[in-house]
């Protein structure tokens, strides 16, 4: 259940001084900032794998589910941490640290299951890390400030990107066997995140979360996180509605997701053009488009801009496939998910506090993680069976109907909220 705020000694709360405002921006930027170049280069871990050192289909399969599935152990980081009454910023700060420190060792490793394994726990900790994060980020900031504040951050960490995915792409097409290098060199400047992020303020933080009683054994410590999750979505019909539509529409994407490696690979495409497609166009997409989404978030239903962003996903999975006919597509493709992501970026982080109101909005936070690894346990193997046994364009296509089908629940849904209403 959730916890609600409206006490007097939290009421100070919404207003914050522009001290806090203005420390929680800094924070913000340079740890989106300095976590970028990591996190371009991680995302091309899987065609890095396959390419440098011969992974499987079932390796890049494995890695694809494991980055999803393991935001159920994501979900349960922060309630435990909670229920040891732990600081938000010691959450925040140790789950950031342990994110990248793993590939601070791909030097001296070539094995690709090391890699397969670092790459869950990154994808565990950075989730693990969110719900802190934008409770800080809610406290700390006045009404509307933390959609302009979390916009801006990440255009200027897109903006970096950008920058890092061309250096990324001239340095791996002159020397690729340099790549474990890079990825040692980018982790070690994302832990300059966590110095950022600890000028964080969180004294309000520590006034606003009331710790619950640590539960007496280990079978109530695992099921009271679900608990309270069913009953936050028993209680908020809207939330729910939201939750169904962004499962469909992630789930989707997670079914075309393990074959795109493999598609990529059978284009006659450079290193330079992958980066500056999955980076520079990419990251161009979204800096372009990141506060005109922010300025739809304030403007529209919540459920309305999901529907746009959801409808960006499908037509980039469709210029992706038509790569078959002229590989430049794939350039055009990643602009339109740099689109796409932009919005899906700030209303996926930022769900949370604004459904919460006046509650805190760990719970919402954690209920979008978990939804990520119920669905990360669906979608990579049926999208990964899909490209073995029939070919990763099937896999692809059969995302693209599950994404569109997602469009037509939030609309549907829409429609019947306003006849009900009307």
């Amino acid at each position: 259940m959730a916890i609600r705020l409206d006490t007097p000694e939290v009421a100070s709360l919404a207003k914050p001084p522009i001290e806090r405002s203005d420390a929680t921006q800094r924070a913000f930027i340079i740890s989106h900032m300095v976590q970028e170049p990591f996190v371009v280069i991680y995302s091309m871990i899987a065609i890095l794998l396959t390419k440098q050192l011969d992974a499987s289909p079932f390796q890049v399969a494995v890695l694809t589910m494991l980055k999803p599935t393991v935001s159920v152990l994501s979900f349960y980081w922060g309630s435990f941490l909670l229920k040891k009454r732990s600081h938000l910023k010691e959450n925040l700060l140790a789950a950031t640290s342990l994110s990248v420190i793993p590939f601070l060792f791909a030097p001296i490793v070539d094995h690709a299951w090391f890699f397969v394994i670092a790459g869950a726990l990154y994808a565990l900790f950075s989730k693990a890390a969110i719900p802190a994060r934008m409770e800080l980020l809610k406290i700390n900031t006045a009404e509307g400030e933390k959609e302009q504040i979390f916009s801006k951050a990440s255009c200027i960490a897109y903006a970096v990107g950008v920058i890092a995915s061309v250096c990324f792409g001239v340095i791996l097409d002159a020397h690729p066997e340099w790549w474990r290098q890079l990825v040692c060199i980018a982790g070690g400047i994302s832990l300059f995140s966590v110095i950022a992020l600890s000028i964080l303020p969180d004294e309000e933080a520590e006034k606003s979360v009331v710790t619950p009683p640590i539960e007496s054994n280990v079978k109530d410590a695992l099921l009271h996180p679900w608990q309270a999750t069913f009953h936050l979505l028993r209680s908020r019909p809207d939330f729910l509605h939201f939750q169904v539509g962004f499962f469909l529409a992630g789930l989707g994407l997670m079914v075309a997701m393990p074959a795109i490696p493999s598609f990529l690979s059978t284009l006659k495409i450079s290193y330079i053009e992958l980066f500056v497609s999955m980076g520079v166009l990419k990251g161009l997409g979204f800096i372009l488009t990141s506060n005109l989404w922010a300025s739809a978030i304030r403007r529209f239903p919540l459920p309305l801009v999901s529907s746009a962003v959801f409808c960006g996903f499908g037509l980039f999975l469709g210029t992706l496939l038509l790569a078959i006919f002229d590989p430049r597509f794939v350039l055009v493709a990643y602009g339109l998910y740099g689109i796409a992501q932009a919005g899906s970026h700030l209303i996926w982080h930022l769900s949370g506090p604004i459904f919460s109101g006046t509650e805190t909005s760990f719970q919402y936070s954690s209920v979008n993680i978990l939804a990520i690894g119920l669905r990360g346990i669906i979608g990579p193997p049926l999208g990964g069976l899909i490209a073995q046994f029939l070919s990763p364009e099937i896999a692809i296509l059969t995302g693209l109907g599950i994404g569109f089908f997602a469009v037509w629940y939030m609309v549907a849904r829409r429609v019947c909220v306003q006849l009900q209403t009307g």
